[in-house]
């Protein structure tokens, strides 16, 4: 570009910008100051009234996002009725009820420890590692065989024998005892968890101890027969895979709680 175009166009520029005002910018400067010596004092004065706000409306029973609010209660089934429930239920004394249209009540427990889980007739505790289980029933209600279900001895003999058929292997043999201050037969059996019927794979519960958890195939479930009466009754403590000492532990001391309610 030749020296003389560079020159026109040097001379343009510098008549296109007009040169700042210093006394302008002196005044801007002073302005820019006092804006920054205000704000800490506005912000404080705001927080201040803020604060203020937030204890006046606790004070009167109100709440603020910085307060935890309170936590839900676990379900609790009422009255006491252990009842099939999709949520845990919480420690504490329990009514069986199995058959509430005879008006009286079967049983009472006493729930000890956490993470139950109740039905009708009984109650488990299930993790990742182990399940454990119990239940009470009349023997004639409760699913004995898979495959036949509703296939039930007529005497206490008769039942014993079932309960030394059923798939999978006898761990201890069936022996004279008390529980529950009735005379009693008392055995051990070790049971896997599905059983195929008729081709089909069953994955029903059965003895009261069959119910999610360990990965486990078997489980293995103590098994009282009771004569109450002119009525057989069963009682069963189930376990499956690996469970805790503490489940084991409760799981005994939930048992020792059990106690019939006498007929009327």
């Amino acid at each position: 570009m030749p020296d003389q175009m560079i020159q026109e166009f040097r001379d343009r520029a510098e008549r296109a910008i007009a040169p700042p005002d210093p006394g302008l910018l002196q005044q801007r400067g002073r302005a820019l100051r006092r804006r920054r010596q205000v704000m800490p004092i506005l912000a404080l004065v705001v927080c201040g009234a803020v604060g203020v706000g937030i204890a006046d409306y606790a004070a009167q029973g109100g709440t603020t996002s910085r307060e935890v609010p309170p936590a839900t209660p676990r379900q609790v089934i009422e009255p006491n009725i252990l009842g099939i429930t999709s949520q845990q239920v919480a420690p504490g004394t329990y009514t069986l009820d199995d058959s509430p249209q005879d008006g009286r009540a079967d049983a009472t427990v006493e729930l000890v420890g956490e993470h139950w889980y109740g039905w009708s007739s009984g109650a488990h505790i299930e993790n990742v590692l182990g399940t454990v289980s119990w239940g009470l029933r009349k023997y004639q209600d409760v699913p004995i065989e898979p495959c036949h279900p509703n296939r039930h001895a007529t005497s206490k003999a008769g039942a014993v024998n079932q309960l030394t058929e059923l798939p999978g292997q006898v761990t201890k043999a069936p022996r004279a005892t008390t529980a529950l201050g009735l005379p009693a037969t008392h055995l051990q059996v070790s049971v896997p968890v599905n059983v195929t019927c008729g081709g089909k794979t069953s994955f029903d519960a059965y003895l009261m101890a069959m119910w999610e958890g360990p990965s486990d195939p078997t489980v293995t479930v103590d098994v009282w027969l009771l004569e109450d009466g002119d009525r057989l009754l069963l009682l069963t403590k189930g376990v499956r895979g690996e469970p805790s000492a503490e489940m084991l532990d409760n799981l005994d001391a939930t048992l020792n709680t059990l106690r019939l309610v006498p007929t009327q």
